[in-house]
């Protein structure tokens, strides 16, 4: 998913100055203007959003480009394992009892056991504890989650497909996490725009650009 923005006030200066100034004045800007695209992706989406995700993962998904003419903004990542946000595994205490005889004696011991069939719990958004225990997913149906080690030893979130096959759960992706504040980031790419490249202009007729 990505966010392309079109650049506005351009033609009316390009008349009043060399065209080679104009094009560095516009990529000079237009790289700053995208820059803090980026920024306020990543920030809408840890902050605004409140997505449990590391700054250095997310802006590892993040990616710009831009010439004389175009900037983008785009954003890839497959939906990311549950195990990534901090799961824990609710265990229930199942009622347990051994009886055992003795001559005339007969003893009944009572007591308790963890049994992990609670599901588990995960913090997707920072602050709030959500409980996966199974339900309806993309996949289809999903019952008995729990954690388990993986093939390579890393803990994951398992769910049971209703033919028993196990699966790992997986929950959005960063382009999910992007779509819900595009329009923010595009909204703050123009007004930076806008900003960007009237400074580039005011240091273009001051002699003062240090691009030049």
């Amino acid at each position: 998913m990505e966010v392309s923005i079109k650049l506005e006030g351009v033609e009316q200066v390009r008349e009043k100055y060399n065209p080679q100034q104009i094009n560095k004045a516009i990529k000079f800007a237009l790289k700053n203007s995208i820059r803090s695209g980026k920024t306020e992706a990543s920030s809408d989406i840890r902050d605004k959003l409140g997505f449990n995700i590391k700054k250095s993962d997310l802006d590892k998904k993040i990616s710009t480009k831009y010439n004389e003419a175009r900037g983008e903004i785009s954003v890839v990542g497959e939906p990311i394992l549950m195990s990534y946000f901090n799961p824990v595994q609710i265990e229930n205490r199942v009622k347990t009892q051994i009886k055992t005889k003795k001559g005339k004696f007969e003893l009944t011991v009572k007591g308790t056991r963890k049994h992990p069939t609670g599901g588990v719990q995960v913090q997707i958004i920072k602050g709030q504890q959500t409980i996966i225990s199974g339900g309806e997913w993309k996949i289809g149906t999903i019952e008995g989650v729990f954690i388990a080690r993986g093939r390579g030893g890393t803990p994951l979130v398992f769910g049971r497909e209703p033919s028993g096959k196990l699966i790992a759960l997986k929950v959005y992706g960063q382009q999910f996490m992007f779509k819900k504040i595009l329009n923010l980031v595009a909204d703050k790419v123009v007004i930076q725009w806008q900003k960007e490249f009237s400074n580039q202009i005011k240091q273009l007729e001051a002699g003062t650009a240090t691009w030049i």
